[in-house]
């Protein structure tokens, strides 16, 4: 879980920054939970096999 924040966060950032730089659009925030979920999802799979 804490892979799917870290990725989350650090796109959302960058995202940010751009954003008051006036060279991307505001994003609605409702879609920060999916793609919250779509980096934990992707995560698992890298950290399971380390942890086993």
């Amino acid at each position: 879980m804490l892979w799917g924040i870290g990725v989350t966060i650090t796109l959302c950032t960058i995202w940010g920054f751009l954003e008051n730089a006036d060279l991307l659009p505001h994003p609605p925030l409702y879609l920060i939970f999916p793609l919250f979920c779509a980096s934990f999802g992707l995560a698992q799979p890298f950290v399971s096999r380390r942890y086993r």
